[in-house]
């Protein structure tokens, strides 16, 4: 008992800096971080697709263009000529950022087990591909369950939320928006590491 008691001190006494440090955690400065829980993410990202200068890269487990009303959806109001998502308005914001000559790449999840997501990324990146955006299918024999945005140098959107209808609308999802170059150029590394193992669409 005082063996177990002593090891629980320990433990909370043992600086957390200490512990990052140990474990080779890199440590990047940042500017600021917003919080992006639920039905905050939406309008945050669309904002800051509709502002970048220079380029968008996506890198998304699953992704959704909707040409009718979301199957399960418990809450789902549509009023007359709006999208039947959110998702659709953002695949549209890419495209008008490709066009105005913004860099947009994007990753999407393929996979040799679920055919399903398959199928739907790649409706998605036929809609993106029409656009003008460039598009590439992850590896199908390793699953790609990021759900990352980087926007310009100096802007990462990273956390849960996928596109798809219930994502936005209806689950509790939690992402943040961090403002750090540092940081958007370690999470560009790692896309570009994931975009050697993808194939063009």
């Amino acid at each position: 008992m005082k063996r177990h008691l002593a090891l629980a001190i320990t433990i909370v006494l043992f600086p957390f800096s200490q512990i990052l440090a140990q474990a080779n955690a890199p440590r990047l400065p940042v500017e600021w971080i917003k919080v992006l829980n639920n039905r905050d993410y939406f309008p945050a990202v669309e904002e800051v697709i509709n502002q970048a200068k220079g380029s968008i890269w996506v890198m998304m487990y699953s992704a959704r263009y909707y040409t009718e009303p979301p199957k399960y959806a418990r809450h789902y109001t549509h009023g007359e000529g709006q999208p039947y998502s959110n998702t659709n308005l953002l695949l549209e914001d890419l495209v008008e950022a490709a066009k105005r000559g913004v860099k947009v790449i994007v990753i999407l999840d393929s996979s040799d087990w679920n055919k399903e997501n398959t199928e739907k990324n790649r409706f998605f990146a036929g809609m993106l591909k029409e656009g003008g955006v460039k598009v590439f299918l992850d590896d199908p024999r390793v699953t790609t369950h990021d759900k990352l945005i980087l926007v310009d140098d100096d802007l990462t959107i990273v956390g849960s939320t996928n596109w798809t209808y219930y994502a936005l609308e209806e689950n509790n999802e939690t992402s943040v928006m961090i403002k750090s170059g540092e940081v958007n150029h370690a999470y560009k590394k790692y896309f570009l590491q994931v975009k050697q193992g993808a194939q063009r669409f």
